[in-house]
């Protein structure tokens, strides 16, 4: 299994066509509306993608966003195949995403996930994620849970990491 970035070498097996058509694979589609690919066009540049390959295959991702201002990394989404689930797969992306987020001079790494998915919180608390209540959700983030993100407190939670 191969972790990669677009700051690694390999940087030629990462992008945005190939990136999109691996998504829809996982039912994720990121059509070419300006937004959505600008989106992933400057998560790549901004060298926060990464992906695991087995073979050929794309067999798990993790897309985040660092916010300058606050020293807050967002993790807007990680997604495993689902034949390369429970094998550690998942644990793995979260620690580079984590690494680069420190890397770039974060203390907070923060994300939100339907609470009604054990397999994702049991992660995120194993990692050292708490939950927090959502009028602690920084500035930045907030536009995220609105709108397509609509955060619904009986539903979606919000955790943070320190780092």
């Amino acid at each position: 299994m191969e972790f990669l970035s677009a700051a690694d070498k390999h940087i030629g097996r990462i992008n945005l066509v190939d990136i999109r058509a691996d998504l829809h694979t996982f039912g994720i589609e990121y059509p070419s509306s300006g937004q959505n690919v600008g989106f992933l066009r400057q998560r790549i540049k901004n060298d926060e993608i990464v992906i695991a390959i087995e073979g050929e295959d794309l067999s798990g991702f993790i897309v985040f966003e660092v916010f300058w201002k606050e020293k807050v990394c967002y993790i807007h989404q990680i997604s495993v195949a689902p034949e390369y689930q429970r094998q550690g797969i998942a644990t793995t992306l979260m620690e580079k995403a984590i690494e680069r987020a420190k890397m770039k001079g974060c203390d907070i790494i923060s994300l939100t996930t339907t609470l009604s998915a054990p397999w994702g919180v049991g992660l995120y608390q194993k990692l050292g994620f708490l939950q927090k209540e959502l009028e602690d959700v920084h500035q930045e983030i907030q536009p995220y849970l609105q709108g397509g993100l609509v955060y619904q407190p009986e539903t979606k939670g919000y955790f943070e990491l320190r780092v």
